[in-house]
C-alpha cells in the first residue's frame, strides 16, 4: 500500500455570481505523485483551473493534448497528465519582486458546468 496525505478546502468567494459557486479543491499526496481535483457546484458555470508554474519550468504538451512533462533546469524531469473538457498552456507573467515581471507558462484546465477536472504529477 501507498502512503497517502488527503488535503481539502473549500470557499465561496464566488457568492457574487449568479448560482454563487463553491470552489472545492482536494490534494491527494502520493509517494511519487500528486493528484489535485476541482469540484465547482454550479448549474451555469463554467471554469477555467490554472496552474501557474515557475519561469525555469520547461512545460511540454504531449501530442495528445492530454498529459505532458516538467523539466527543471536540474535535470529532474515530471510527468503530467489531465482530465478536463479542454487543456490549454498560456503565456503569463511570473512576478518575483514587485515591478519586476517574467515570462512564464500556465497548464490550464476548461470546465464545463458540474464537471470535476483534475490534475495529476508523477515523479521518479
Amino acid at each position: 500500500d501507498e502512503d497517502e496525505i488527503i488535503l481539502s478546502a473549500e470557499h465561496d468567494g464566488y457568492r457574487y455570481l449568479k448560482d454563487k459557486p463553491v470552489h472545492k479543491r482536494t490534494i491527494q499526496l502520493f509517494t511519487k505523485r500528486l493528484v489535485i481535483k476541482d469540484e465547482i457546484n454550479s448549474n451555469d458555470l463554467n471554469a477555467i483551473i490554472r496552474f501557474h508554474l515557475h519561469p525555469t519550468i520547461n512545460l511540454i504538451m504531449n501530442s495528445d493534448g492530454l498529459s505532458g512533462r516538467l523539466e527543471t533546469k536540474l535535470g529532474d524531469h515530471y510527468e503530467w497528465s489531465a482530465i478536463a473538457d479542454y487543456i490549454s498552456i498560456e503565456k503569463h507573467k511570473f512576478a518575483p519582486n514587485f515591478g519586476i515581471l517574467i515570462p512564464t507558462q500556465t497548464i490550464c484546465l476548461y470546465q464545463e458546468v458540474n464537471r470535476a477536472p483534475s490534475f495529476m504529477l508523477n515523479w521518479f
